[in-house]
């Protein structure tokens, strides 16, 4: 004999008005004459077969929808529901219209997860993997509307009610996300092994398409559990924009804010440092954290320097002169946390630094043992490769030491030597000395003639060898860019 408890998970029902009652534990609704059969069932009568209306009220629902009436659509998912537990098309829709339906105040993210799981729960095998990607891309939507909406509030009323919902908002966004994805039956689609899609499916056409639709699923579950950083790049923008309007605000039209200027902007700084401190603590890049560092530096450094100004009268005229500003105290607080976030910035630098490092390193490594296997498996080739690049060597080698006895070489050197001699001769020699120094130039100018003649001849063999050592050059050049190509 069937009890007053949840078709779905067996839960306790309680009633509310109009005789509907609610499930206290997945919160599924059972209508009045939902609850009218269940007490005609536990006095014996047959149960109505009201299974031919699911296709009715599942169209009626998804017109509802379409239409924008969400209320109505998930009324009739749940008519769906009492009739078919087990309607995965009805849980996937009435986890849309009760997420549509959040508000800040009642945000229903997770009644919305917990549908999309039910979904993925019942659906059949072949569909799963696409109910992955698209709850996933739900429930990543509707963590990102809920902060979204908490952001234009900041953005419009900068107080401390409208940051704190933003703050923890933001907290249930990321736990909402990192439960769904970290839920068994979503796990399962997590990871999968390419080389075995391929090696069980004899169709290269269908191994293709599962192997697309892997990574896909796969993507969609990695950006949900990524929610974080795309949550602190939106906290992050409201930082900018509000912090603009604040500090504009703040310097008023002629620079010279007053007591009352100075007041309100040191609030606002708190605010924002709030929203700020915040993206910086949530999971993120370490190139998105030396961003946030730096404007969080930003602010810090214009709190510290930060002053209001009142006019001094006097009987000629008047002056500005300064009024306030933060205490030295304050000052070498502020500093400090300076300080800090630039240390910060210097080991997130050095981290990123190392981890680039590492990357090319390892992306070198996977190089370098894919050539390994390649050659392994190409030994003849190399070897031949080998050979020939050794032989090349040799022939190079023989070639510039040819260079370097080339006839005429050495008497060049000599010629070279000797008119540097003259030149320092003449430097030396006295202006008023001018035959000495004419002579002198004489034989430069013979010796340097004789050079001409030594450095054609050297040249003409020097080019020559170098004409045969060029294409041994460029053919080594091929046999190395051979060997160390990627394979």
């Amino acid at each position: 004999m069937a009890a007053l408890v949840c078709d779905i998970c067996g839960g306790k029902l309680v009633m509310g008005a109009g005789g509907i009652a609610v499930c206290d534990s997945c919160g599924m609704e059972h209508s009045k004459d939902r609850m009218q059969e269940k007490v005609q069932e536990i006095k014996g009568t047959v149960r109505v077969d009201n299974s031919h209306m699911v296709d009715n009220y599942l169209q009626i629902a998804q017109n509802a929808v379409a239409s924008g009436n969400n209320a109505e659509g998930e009324k009739y998912c749940n008519q769906v529901l009492e009739i078919d537990p087990q309607n995965y098309t009805a849980w996937v829709l009435k986890g849309e219209t009760a997420g549509r339906q959040s508000t800040v105040a009642n945000d229903r993210i997770l009644e919305a997860s917990r549908c999309f799981l039910y979904a993925l729960k019942y659906a059949p095998t072949e569909e799963k993997s696409a109910i992955v990607v698209k709850t996933c891309d739900k429930v990543r939507n509707l963590c990102t509307a809920l902060v979204v909406v908490c952001c234009k509030n900041c953005t419009r009323y900068l107080n401390q009610e409208n940051v704190v919902t933003l703050i923890n908002k933001t907290d249930d966004a990321i736990t909402f996300a990192k439960a769904y994805t970290s839920d068994d039956s979503v796990k399962a689609f997590r990871e999968f092994d390419i080389e075995a899609l391929k090696e069980n499916s004899g169709d290269e056409d269908k191994s293709k398409n599962e192997i697309t639709t892997q990574l896909a699923t796969v993507a969609s579950i990695q950006w949900l559990e990524n929610i974080g950083g795309n949550l602190a790049e939106i906290l992050n923008s409201v930082f900018t924009n509000t912090w603009q309007t604040v500090w504009s605000e703040y310097q008023g039209d002629k620079g010279r804010p007053s007591d009352g200027d100075l007041d309100r902007f040191l609030k606002r700084y708190e605010m924002l440092r709030i929203i700020l401190r915040k993206s910086i603590e949530i999971e993120i890049s370490n190139k998105d954290k030396i961003r946030w560092y730096m404007n969080f530096i930003t602010i810090l450094e214009a709190v510290r320097d930060c002053k209001s100004w009142e006019k001094k009268f006097f009987p000629d005229g008047y002056e500005w002169q300064e009024s306030k500003s933060v205490s030295e105290q304050t000052k070498e607080l502020l500093q400090g946390e300076i300080n800090r976030s630039q240390n910060e910035i210097r080991k997130l630098e050095a981290k990123l630094d190392k981890e680039f490092a590492d990357r090319v390193a390892e992306e070198e490594q996977k190089k370098e043992k894919a050539r390994q296997k390649y050659w392994a498996e190409h030994a003849e080739e190399k070897k031949m490769l080998e050979t020939e690049g050794q032989s090349l060597e040799e022939q190079i080698a023989a070639l510039n030491s040819e260079i370097s006895n080339i006839p005429g070489r050495i008497e060049k050197e000599k010629l070279e030597e000797r008119i540097r001699r003259l030149e320092a001769e003449k430097e030396e020699t006295s202006f008023f000395k001018r035959k000495e120094k004419k002579a002198i130039q004489e034989q430069i100018d013979a010796t340097s003639a004789e050079l001409d003649q030594v450095s054609m001849r050297v040249d003409a063999a020097y080019d020559e060898i170098q004409k045969k050592i060029a294409p041994l050059m460029k053919r080594k050049i091929e046999i190395y860019a051979e060997l160390k190509k990627d394979r």
